[in-house]
């Protein structure tokens, strides 16, 4: 019984998870059309078409593993190694992004900074105006 509580509540989490970010892409859909003539939104599909079938083999769905982890560990330092393995991956993915070292400072208290290094003017130029393309994209 217990077994069976558990698998209800693990797909009820993870439904949620996928549920959610389908409604918010369902939403994007009028901005994107709004916003892309014709040409641009094929493009753009095309572009998230191709990045949606192979992200699972360059990633190894390490972060849906991660998160199978997270629900079953049994004591904080499990639930530590995988949130430690979850920041290494999402400072690896901001890196890749800015295209510089970025690091995760995390506190007990689920609180922390993020640092971005940079290593010239022209250097912090590119990622100030990269963050800013970014915030003017989400308004």
């Amino acid at each position: 019984m217990k077994q069976e509580k558990e698998l209800i509540k693990n797909t009820f989490i993870i439904a949620i998870g996928k549920f959610s970010t389908q409604i918010v892409s369902f939403l994007l859909v009028s901005l994107y059309t709004a916003k892309l003539t014709t040409e641009q939104y094929g493009n753009y599909d095309l572009i998230i078409t191709i990045i949606t079938f192979i992200t699972p083999f360059i990633t190894l769905t390490l972060e849906e593993s991660m998160f199978r982890f997270l629900i079953d560990a049994k004591n904080k330092k499990e639930e530590k190694d995988v949130h430690d393995f979850l920041y290494t991956e999402l400072e690896e993915s901001m890196k890749q992004i800015l295209g510089s070292k970025v690091s995760i400072k995390n506190k007990n208290n689920n609180k922390g900074k993020i640092e971005i290094e940079y290593y010239s003017k022209d250097e912090l130029e590119r990622i100030i105006d990269l963050i800013q393309s970014i915030k003017e994209w989400h308004c």
